[in-house]
């Protein structure tokens, strides 16, 4: 069972600062509720362009679960528990799965002191269970985390309404708005050892996973509506 809702502060720092560091003092755009999901889109903090759309709940376990789609649409999930001692920028395999379904493998992104990343495939029929499945499970060196996906059909439609309908603006504001053209940036130019607070394991280096699942993911919205 999802329990009641994290901070509203603490929610919105770990979904701002989701997919990079650097976006930790992103400006929010948008926000949304949908059940006990908390939603919203944010912006780069140094460009000011948008960045990614995401969405959390927080459970009994104490671990807040994230989702999030960038303006590239790729998508991933975030774990964040306060009690985790984290190393940045060290990975971990995990597995997942959703009920009795595909058993996934992914790696584990340390983001923070007590926050993980963990990209996911454009596959459709994670996408289609993640949204119609009773519960996630995600499987760590040292600990069996489950997750009921309540809502989750609702919250990862508006979800990627949200990175479609901000990447569509921001795609359409011209770099340049004197140019004739519009599409142009430059109008001058004519062309450690492990216990409980850790519970993702051995360390497997600090390399990272990076999809291009736009059509994947396009693809498993649409048909799956």
């Amino acid at each position: 069972m999802i329990g009641k809702p994290v901070l509203a502060g603490l929610v919105a720092l770990q979904l701002a600062g989701f997919l990079t560091l650097s976006s930790a003092h992103a400006e929010k755009i948008a926000s949304f509720k949908i059940g006990n999901w908390e939603g919203g889109a944010y912006t780069h903090s140094q460009t000011g362009e948008f960045s990614h759309c995401a969405a959390s709940a927080s459970y009994r376990s104490g671990i807040t679960l994230i989702f999030s789609i960038h303006k590239d649409l790729n998508w991933a999930l975030g774990l964040v528990n306060k009690k985790w001692k984290l190393d940045v920028g060290k990975s971990y395999p995990v597995r997942y799965w959703v009920d009795r379904g595909r058993d996934y493998s992914g790696t584990a992104e340390v983001i923070s002191a007590n926050q993980v990343k963990v990209a996911l495939p454009g596959d459709d029929r994670l996408f289609s269970a993640v949204r119609n499945g009773r519960q996630l499970t995600v499987l760590a060196a040292n600990d069996e985390m489950k997750f009921s996906l309540t809502t989750t059909n609702r919250m990862l439609s508006r979800l990627f309404d949200c990175a479609r309908t901000w990447r569509k603006r921001n795609l359409n504001t011209p770099a340049n708005p004197f140019s004739d053209g519009g599409a142009s940036d430059n109008p001058f130019s004519t062309d450690t050892e492990e216990d409980n607070s850790n519970p993702f394991g051995a360390d497997k280096g600090s390399s990272t996973r990076r999809l291009d699942v736009d059509l994947p993911l396009a693809n498993a919205v649409l048909t799956s509506q």
